[in-house]
């Protein structure tokens, strides 16, 4: 899934699973990894 993330100008990937996400919906990730450019 790939989400808006406030103070970020792209769209970061977040990957798990969750039964049911609706556009425009608030969520919380912990952060477990990151890889790439931070």
């Amino acid at each position: 899934m790939r989400v808006k993330v406030k103070g970020r100008r792209e769209l970061i990937t977040v990957i798990g699973s969750e039964a049911s996400v609706t556009a425009g919906e608030y969520i919380e990730v912990p952060v477990v990894s990151v890889s790439g450019k931070v």
